[in-house]
């Protein structure tokens, strides 16, 4: 579905124009012709993310790829998760900061704690938010641990998958890790359906539908993830996702930008 036609069910239209109205941007230089948000097709596209990590196609001169956009923190699990990922493997699954309040992340969560059921030989570490915290502890069997919230990088350290959504924050964490994917990115209609698309195209993960995990597609997927399919890919792209991060493309061009020099070089 285009970014138009979502904006226009769910109040993104309206807040994006008064927030363009509030700072006097003019209004003939926004579109709706991004893939999921408002494009401004007069000024240059800092893209926070790898080249490598989309796919082989020509882009505007104005969009400018390899901006480092990873924020690796030096996380303490409480202890309670710590010994939890003490035992391997261990499966995590976070649905992002909308994950709190739409109903269909609850029936996913709901769907991952059964999973867990039939699979007592590994540890699911499931973040549900404090609302769905309370409801889920009561369905997860023993082998699985639902916290309102975990801190991802000390997770992603230990975990031999992650079962999420799509957003593209989560995904680039992955790959720093090297940790393989299993999406259900339907359920995040903006940026996930795209996203998992890459993930698949670049060979990092395996992407399900609603109906598909319905239909119990699930538990193939991760046993997928689980014995390495995915690991040649992720090790290649872990590296080019560090070495983005290693530099410093962003301040480079935001500075050009202000002192209002061409930012030469395009999507390279």
């Amino acid at each position: 579905m285009a970014a138009s036609r979502r904006a226009a069910t769910d109040g993104y239209a309206e807040f994006v124009t008064a927030l363009a109205e509030a700072y006097a941007f003019p209004r003939a230089e926004l579109t709706w012709d991004g893939a999921i948000a408002p494009d401004l097709p007069t000024l240059p596209q800092l893209v926070l993310c790898p080249r490598a990590l989309d796919f082989p196609r020509a882009m505007p001169s104005r969009c400018h790829y390899d901006v480092p956009s990873v924020t690796v923190r030096d996380e303490v699990a409480l202890p309670e998760i710590s010994a939890w990922l003490a035992g391997q493997p261990v499966v995590y699954c976070a649905l992002g900061s909308q994950g709190m309040w739409r109903p269909q992340y609850q029936h996913l969560r709901a769907q991952v704690l059964a999973l867990a059921a039939a699979r007592p030989d590994l540890r699911f570490l499931v973040a549900g938010g404090r609302e769905a915290e309370a409801r889920l502890v009561a369905r997860a069997p023993d082998n699985a641990l639902v916290v309102a919230w975990a801190p991802q990088h000390a997770v992603l350290q230990r975990a031999a998958a992650m079962i999420t959504v799509g957003g593209l924050g989560t995904i680039k964490e992955c790959l720093w890790h090297a940790v393989p994917m299993v999406l259900v990115p339907a359920l995040n209609p903006y940026d996930g359906p795209g996203n998992a698309a890459r993930v698949e195209h670049h060979g990092l993960g395996v992407a399900l539908s609603p109906e598909a995990v319905d239909r119990g597609e699930l538990a193939p997927a991760l046993a997928r993830a689980l014995e390495g399919a995915f690991a040649p890919r992720l090790q290649q792209m872990q590296a080019e996702v560090r070495a983005v991060e290693a530099g410093d493309r962003g301040r480079v061009l935001v500075d050009r930008a202000l002192r209002g020099e061409p930012l030469s070089g395009g999507e390279t």
